[in-house]
């Protein structure tokens, strides 16, 4: 690779990283290597990012800790090559859904990391029936990645957004598992469906039926003290 003029260079994008002096670096050496596109700070798409998790979370179930470079650099060497082909295969067969997620972080819609309680409050100020967005899992678990939260009639619903795994792709459907239940093949689908057709909201205390199409999706703000915004592009 660099210095031999066929080489990759692939960062995460973050802010940080487009810099004028990074920038203008990357100008001047633009013969010796190609600088990958990237979505911003998606570490997901980079399958090394995911051994390297499985490495350190072997190190630190380890009885005795490295203390130093020399004892870490030996334990990283020793879990790496037992790592299984298994664990290569399951990264590999992931990409395509990791692709698909991507997507999602450049939503209007999309609330990353937002907990449920902010969710609430920001739907709760758009005061709006059929505000929304989605947020990460509170959970973090891998088969329900998602919830997706809606604002109607002075009630917020949190629904959960399941990960389908079939023989040969993944689904993605909404709510508790149930019979004959719609799959949709992204994120992004299942929003646009339901920006056409109206989505079944079911309060679990009563549980009472209601329905509603997702028409505002609502930001949340970047700094404290910014309220938040529902678009009214649908």
């Amino acid at each position: 690779m660099y210095p031999t003029s066929d080489g990759y260079f692939q960062q995460d994008n973050a802010p940080c990283h487009k810099a004028g002096i990074f920038s203008d670096w990357f100008l001047e050496h633009d013969n010796e290597f190609t600088v990958l596109k990237w979505t911003p700070q998606s570490p997901d798409l980079n399958p090394i990012e995911h051994l390297w998790d499985v490495v350190e979370r072997e190190i630190r179930i380890m009885d005795v800790q490295p203390t130093n470079l020399r004892p870490l650099c030996d334990a990283i060497m020793s879990i790496w090559t037992k790592l299984s082909e298994e664990c290569f295969q399951q990264l590999f067969e992931s990409m395509p859904r990791r692709i698909e997620d991507s997507e999602v972080y450049e939503k209007p819609w999309f609330a990353g990391e937002c907990d449920r309680k902010t969710a609430e409050e920001l739907l709760f100020h758009a005061n709006q029936d059929g505000a929304f967005m989605v947020r990460k899992s509170s959970r973090q678990d891998t088969n329900q990645p998602y919830t997706l939260v809606v604002y109607y009639k002075g009630r917020v619903y949190n629904i959960p957004i399941r990960l389908i795994h079939m023989h040969t792709r993944q689904q993605y459907a909404l709510g508790r598992e149930k019979k004959g239940e719609e799959y949709f093949h992204s994120v992004s689908h299942i929003i646009e469906n339901h920006q056409k057709n109206p989505l079944v909201l079911i309060d679990s205390k009563s549980n009472s039926k209601d329905s509603a199409r997702l028409r505002f999706p609502v930001k949340q703000p970047t700094t404290s003290g910014h309220h938040c915004q529902a678009s009214n592009a649908f």
